[in-house]
């Protein structure tokens, strides 16, 4: 039976309303994952790329960061700021003021309270609200505050590495460093070290922009603070600046100067198990030394599980928010690289006699000497 021409028109009416009423609905699928830009442009894309899966590991690794900005991070900061400021009250102390590597072990404590200075507006930066406009000035500072805390940090390693060089020289070139370890030498050391470190990390607010996430991105409402992140600029060439900025910083942050660390105290421990400290150096001399070996071993070992994760990143870019074991990997070795504020304070005090009693006597009476060296004279143990 052929249908007439009204059952055919009607037929073909309906398969042409289905198919119009499957194309609108395609296009509304495709418009919903569309935003404006800049208020004129269409911007088309697709879901994944705003919202990647979160895997558990990446949660971990964020609750992970929050725990520490939020409650370990400050009780670091604080204890490495009282540690620093009582540090310098005693090497300003009278008794030590003629004693080697003075100068530098006070420019170290100085370069970690700067450090610690700058991570403390990072600190502010990760508990501020999201609705509070100290955030926004904070997110546009933030390159600038990478760039001072990272150089102040390097100031303080290579620091550390030269009084451990003039330690070795103390042991086994003793004319030479009675001869060569002056003020003006110090002086020129701790320059040569600030250059460097701000040379080496002056392409951080180059290589690095803060971006505002659009609502699509982050899926808020109109009326919701806008939110930021940090990343690289686009370009091959900053793409290949990051990774030969990470390359050189590994090298010259972690590979090189805890390589020299570990050879120059070994060097220095052999030296002490062949002499003794106390036929060698008066008492003045063998509190800086502790003191300096302390430090140098402490570095060791904060500093280089670091190491991996610069690789990693030098290797892979630096998509560490996107890898849940090296993000956290990372925040545990940044709780190890900050642990170093404190750490030489911490095992000057528990393990040098005579570092607390020029202490204790420098907070009872900072501007009576005399009643500092009698204190010291009344110790039973050494240094």
């Amino acid at each position: 039976m052929v249908p007439d021409g009204g059952d055919l028109t009607a037929n073909m009416t309906a398969a042409l309303m289905g198919l119009q009423s499957l194309v609108i609905q395609d296009v509304i699928e495709e418009l919903s994952k569309c935003y404006l830009g800049n208020h004129t442009t269409l911007v088309c894309s697709d879901e994944e790329e705003h919202d990647p899966p979160v895997t558990h590991s990446m949660e971990t690794c964020s609750y992970a960061k929050q725990i520490a900005f939020r409650f370990i991070v400050p009780v670091i900061l604080a204890s490495g700021l009282l540690g620093n400021i009582l540090s310098l009250i005693v090497y300003k102390c009278n008794y030590l003021r003629k004693a080697a590597m003075l100068t530098l072990l006070a420019a170290r404590s100085y370069a970690h309270i700067g450090f610690i200075l700058c991570l403390t507006v990072e600190t502010v930066h990760t508990l501020v609200g999201s609705e509070s406009s100290v955030r926004i000035h904070l997110w546009r500072s933030r390159p600038y505050t990478l760039f001072l805390l990272n150089s102040f940090m390097t100031l303080a390693l290579w620091i550390t590495v030269a009084i451990t060089a003039e330690t070795y020289l103390c042991f086994n070139k003793p004319y030479r460093f009675n001869r060569f370890s002056k003020k003006q030498r110090d002086h020129k050391i701790i320059i040569s070290c600030s250059i460097f470190s701000c040379l080496l990390h002056i392409g951080l607010p180059v290589m690095l922009e803060v971006e505002e996430l659009s609502c699509t991105d982050v899926g808020c409402t109109n009326t919701s603070a806008p939110d930021f992140r940090l990343v690289v600029r686009t370009g091959a060439f900053y793409q290949t600046y990051e990774r030969l900025h990470f390359w050189v910083q590994a090298a010259t942050v972690i590979v090189i100067p805890i390589a020299a660390l570990i050879v120059l105290c070994g060097m220095i421990t052999l030296n002490l198990h062949r002499h003794s400290m106390k036929t060698r150096f008066n008492r003045q001399r063998q509190c800086m030394l502790r003191i300096v070996i302390a430090t140098a071993f402490s570095y060791w070992i904060l500093e280089t599980p670091s190491l991996c994760v610069l690789i990693s990143v030098a290797i892979r870019g630096s998509q560490i928010e996107e890898n849940g074991s090296l993000c956290l990997t990372n925040v545990i070795t940044n709780l190890l690289n900050i642990s170093n504020v404190v750490a030489s304070f911490l095992v000057s005090f528990m393990f040098n006699s005579t570092f607390r009693s020029l202490l204790l006597a420098q907070l009872r009476c900072p501007r009576k000497p005399r009643k500092v060296a009698r204190s010291l004279k009344q110790l039973k143990s050494p240094c």
